[in-house]
């Protein structure tokens, strides 16, 4: 075997490591080469992180830790189920002296790598691959001498190690790795790791992160999905896909995890499960991918625009209106209809019937009388609205109204109630309403009645982000065949018990083509059952079957994001549900067992991380939440638009990344720390607010509406990371508690028999080598861990 790389850092007269990492023992079966690490071969040395990630105390040490890592590269072409992967990552040396410094890379054992090469800038050097035993002896001397730790996170591997090189002062050096590995499936998904946090380790954020996966397999790809970050996906043939992350000023919070299926149906459903206790129920996801575009011409629609053109849309609100009715009117399909309703105090139609998009002198009209509106006046939603669903009263074809409002009722009906009740009433032909709320002032709680009552979805438009631009991502999807009145089921065989429960989102009307969207709930029961999904393309009616085996539900740690994943959902549909319909004792109890069972934080239950539990009883905290649920009853304004834009992305999260994103915006407004509204980043099919199927189940491309600055975005990831003090594992969480972190299993405090084990004693190292892929999460933490293990409680 030959090893190749590229490495530079430097500190003073010590040996240096560049530890990268295999999959081994990660989220997925295959095997990955991952990404290197700097460690000192001496006494009392941890492992750099960089703020604001938890720092280790103060060591007495005379030589200075000065390195960081500026960037990270890696480029897989994955063709038929082989990845060839070529993998770069800088590290600056800050220090001033020349240093000798040793490569090695942990890999499992039974790893099937072939042409691996390892390069010193730009030359050859030497290396051994070391078996698990050398590889755990080495690794525990390096554990013992540094008491770091985060270090322990990679016994269990394989060695790969290099002969020693030289490295100068203040030089930058990239680590450059080219090698060949064999891809497994396990249960038909296609499953690819890239271990990046081990980037994590550097005095500072990483400058800058770059991911681009080229996929190509003999059958046509279903699904591709990544449970840990946002990514963007494009698809240029059916066999064909690419993935892609670019990020700058990043903290890698989380390994990069891939999966993909094949299919030659035209809906791809894969179907995810987690159990962990065989005697309780399982956690799924569902991901859902339709490719129609190829057989079927998109089915005729009407469509109706409504502008609220009300005074306080003067100005740049006013001109992004009307770029985003003149998008839609240039892009309309011929065979397509189309309406327009605007309205002030008044309401005035273009037409008062809908107008063929064929006809082109109707047309060159209808952009005339968008180009001439101007705003002012109050605002009539309730007319406007009416109007609208009277031009699609008769309509024997898919019906869309996309609804634009800046703020509130203020004349006409003015009872967010009796609104939606009137156009629950007129809309007899199921129109799917898309309501943008455009600003803080925009009364938010009646757009999502709305939305929630008549089968679309709200999209939430900051200050900031362009109307046009949220319109026409929307209107792109809108564009293309959709599968509607979309259901679904678990047909069980030999098991009457088998059923989905607790399913969000709750229902979905259409899925685009295109699109990928996820289902996220709880399963009971056991043995082989039938999913079914039906739904009309156009009209002809369509069924779609796949076997699924509940049995074959992983227990292991690899699939634990799906429960978290269920959970922020579940958290952020009890919100909803309180908030058009009240407070209800049940749900606030629910509310505060998820938070407290699975670590998911809303604005509403964030004092739960922060206050030791023994000062408060169950009764205060019940008290103390209903409190706080106090703010639903704001309507409108800043305070009530960032609550549920933030609720909202906390519901549609599909991956680790956007969950963690949304509640660590949640607890930073909590805290008063900033009222910027979340988002996540936009992307192809599925990404950070990918599966955004809210009440009305559209799942858009992207989601420019929800998306807010980058520097919003890193604000919440930072927030998640570094100031709430709670990890999430899998399904139980652990929160920090008189300088321990203790297991949401264990309770509120540490029992009396609880075995304590010296840290780094062969106790410890056999216990986490036992359980590695379940405290693997925990292992940079400095303070004891108190966890449940077997049944057993130990303080680690």
């Amino acid at each position: 075997m030959r090893v190749s790389a590229t490495v530079g850092v430097t500190l003073c007269r010590v040996c240096l490591l560049l530890i990268g990492l295999f999959a081994g023992n990660g989220l997925f079966n295959g095997p990955a080469l991952g990404q290197g690490i700097l460690v000192i071969e001496t006494d009392h040395w941890h492992l750099p992180r960089p703020y604001p990630r938890p720092v280790p105390p103060p060591i007495d040490r005379s030589i200075p830790l000065l390195y960081r890592v500026k960037s990270l590269e890696i480029d897989a072409k994955i063709i038929q189920s082989v990845a060839r992967v070529q993998l770069s990552q800088t590290f600056v040396n800050e220090g001033s002296q020349t240093v000798e410094a040793r490569c090695i890379f942990p890999v499992p054992y039974d790893a099937a790598v072939n042409g691996l090469t390892f390069m010193v800038d730009g030359k050859e050097i030497e290396g051994k691959v070391l078996n698990a035993d050398e590889a755990r002896r080495i690794y525990q001397s390096y554990v013992r001498k540094s008491q770091d730790p985060a270090l322990v996170q990679w016994i269990g591997s394989g060695l790969l190690q290099t002969s020693v090189f030289p490295i100068p002062p203040g030089a930058e050096r990239t680590v450059s790795v080219n090698y060949t590995q064999a891809l497994g499936k396990t249960n038909g998904l296609l499953e690819w790791h890239a271990p990046i946090k081990a980037a994590g380790y550097s005095s500072q954020p990483i400058e800058k992160l770059s991911i681009d996966v080229y996929l190509e397999e003999a059958e046509k790809l279903g699904n591709v999905y990544s449970p840990t970050h946002a990514i963007d996906v494009k698809r240029p043939s059916d066999r064909v896909a690419t993935v892609s992350i670019k990020s700058h000023s990043d903290l890698l919070i989380n390994d990069f995890r891939l999966v993909a299926s094949t299919t030659e149906s035209e809906l791809a459903a894969d179907f995810l499960a987690y159990r962990p206790d065989p005697s309780d129920s399982g956690y799924f996801l569902m991901l859902m991918h339709p490719s129609f575009e190829r057989t079927v011409d998109p089915a005729p629609k009407d469509i109706v625009l409504v502008l609220d053109k009300s005074g306080s849309m003067r100005g740049k609100k006013m001109e992004q209106a009307r770029q985003a009715l003149l998008y839609v009117l240039d892009n309309l399909p011929k065979k397509d209809r189309i309406g327009i309703v605007v309205y002030d105090s008044q309401v005035l139609s273009f037409r008062d019937h809908l107008v063929e998009a064929s006809d082109q002198g109707a047309m060159e009209s209808a952009r005339s009388f968008v180009q001439s509106l101007t705003a002012t006046g109050s605002t009539n939603i309730d007319q406007g609205l009416d109007t609208a669903l009277k031009l699609v009263a008769k309509s024997d074809r898919p019906t869309y109204v996309v609804h634009l409002s800046d703020g509130r009722p203020t004349v006409g009906e003015r009872d967010e109630r009796q609104i939606v009740a009137a156009a629950v009433k007129a809309n007899n032909r199921r129109a799917r309403i898309f309501n943008f709320g455009v600003g803080h002032d925009v009364n938010s709680k009646l757009m999502n009645r709305l939305s929630s009552e008549c089968f679309g979805q709200t999209f939430f438009v900051s200050p900031e982000v362009d109307i046009e631009a949220s319109v026409s991502g929307l209107y792109d999807r809108l564009g293309q065949t959709a599968l509607s009145d979309v259901r679904w089921e678990l047909i069980a065989k030999g098991d009457d018990s088998a059923r989905l429960t607790s399913v969000y989102p709750t229902r979905i009307v259409d899925i685009f083509s295109g699109d990928q969207i996820s289902v996220a709930g709880r399963f009971r029961g056991k043995g082989k059952g039938t999913l079914v999904v039906t739904g009309k393309l156009g009209a002809k009616e369509m069924r779609f079957e796949q076997v699924i085996d509940l049995d074959a539900a992983s227990s292991r740690a690899d699939k634990s994001f799906i429960a978290t994943l269920w959970a922020s959902r579940r958290a952020a549909g009890i919100i909803d549900e309180m908030d058009l319909e009240g407070k209800k004792e049940e749900l606030v109890r629910e509310l505060i067992e998820l938070a407290k069972k699975y670590g998911i934080l809303t604005e509403y239950t964030a004092f739960l991380a922060e206050e030791p539990m023994t000062a408060r009883t169950a009764s205060a905290n019940h008290s103390e939440t209903i409190r706080r649920l106090e703010q639903l009853k704001q309507e409108a304004g800043a305070d009530a638009f960032r609550m549920r834009a933030t609720n909202q992305a906390q519901g549609l999260s599909d991956n680790l990344a956007a969950s963690e994103m949304a509640q660590g915006q949640a607890f930073k407004s909590a805290k008063g720390l900033g009222s910027s509204v979340p988002g996540a980043p936009a992307s192809g099919g599925m990404g950070g607010m990918g599966g955004m199927s809210g009440p009305g189940g559209l799942a858009p491309k992207s989601s420019p509406s929800m998306l807010g600055t980058n520097a919003d975005r890193k604000k919440g990831s930072e927030s998640s990371e570094a100031k709430i003090p709670l990890r999430r594992v899998g399904d139980r969480a652990f929160f920090q508690r008189g300088g321990q972190w203790i297991d949401s299993r264990v309770g509120d405090t540490v029992p009396a028999g609880a075995k304590k084990v010296e840290r780094f004693s062969d106790v410890y190292f056999a216990l986490l080598e036992k359980h590695i892929n379940f405290l693997q999460p925990l292992l940079d933490l400095n303070e004891p861990i108190v966890v449940e293990l077997d049944g057993v409680v130990y303080i680690l």
